[in-house]
């Protein structure tokens, strides 16, 4: 994979996760993990896909 193709996906996690100014750390913590649990469930199954 290209650096190129790594930061565009890393751009697109950035955009799923929106964080409010006023979010608690703990549950910018919890969205992150629950976007990551998502992506890896749609490299198994394409069906997740959001």
């Amino acid at each position: 994979m290209k650096s190129s193709e790594v930061k565009t996906k890393k751009r697109k996690k950035r955009k799923i996760i929106k964080v409010k100014h006023d979010t608690d750390y703990v549950e910018f913590i919890e969205a992150q993990m629950i976007n990551l649990a998502l992506e890896l469930d749609s490299k198994r199954k394409q069906k997740y896909i959001v």
